[in-house]
């Protein structure tokens, strides 16, 4: 389904405590399946597979006015070591990645929105839909398939499996990230992109 292939790992905790429509939802989400496709492939509704993802949502405490849902929810299962992926694919050299798109990708990996970035870099969500076309082409990611797969989501697995993060410093961030709101980041937002960079091993 995805722009390129890679593997999802779903942990015994999981596995264990989940139903096996809920499992499957994750692994879908996790491959980037659109809700539509989703719904086929569970044999559900779309609105069922809409309540599960919000259901997902709830559970993870999702700010939807900050974040993109279904990545921040991959996310909190990634950093909690719930969820991992595997890619047979060689790392990407960032190191000449410009600041802009650098912590465009930051803010990827930690699941923040269009909108909340467009706010964080002062920018309309048009330059922030650019920029972010930059690095769809930059990691290969063919978009032309988005009736099917949530491009954003195969953006995020590419940003955190051919990338040389540091799983361990990103995890801090991310649920620091968790703590800020929207007000409060936008009050300072040189601030807070000053503590994205002061993060051993988050990119840029």
């Amino acid at each position: 389904m995805s722009s390129f292939y890679y593997e999802v790992h779903i942990s015994s905790e999981l596995t264990e405590t989940l139903s096996t429509t809920k499992l499957n939802i994750i692994e879908l989400l996790a491959l980037a399946y659109s809700n539509k496709t989703m719904a086929a492939e569970c044999e559900l509704s779309v609105k069922a597979i809409e309540h599960h993802v919000r259901e997902l949502g709830h559970t993870h405490k999702i700010r939807i006015d900050l974040y993109n849902p279904r990545v921040r929810i991959l996310g909190s299962l990634f950093f909690s070591d719930l969820i991992d992926f595997h890619v047979n694919l060689d790392p990407i050299d960032l190191s000449k990645l410009n600041h802009r798109l650098a912590d465009t990708l930051n803010l990827i990996i930690l699941g923040f929105s269009l909108k909340s970035m467009a706010a964080i870099f002062g920018i309309s969500v048009k330059a922030v839909e650019q920029r972010i076309s930059q690095l769809y082409d930059l990691f290969n990611i063919d978009t032309d398939n988005a009736a099917n797969e949530n491009s954003r989501v195969v953006l995020w697995v590419a940003a955190i499996t051919r990338t040389n993060i540091d799983k361990t410093n990103l995890t801090k961030l991310f649920y620091e990230s968790n703590l800020d709101r929207l007000p409060r980041i936008l009050e300072n937002p040189d601030l807070f992109l000053l503590k994205l960079h002061g993060f051993k091993g988050v990119i840029g």
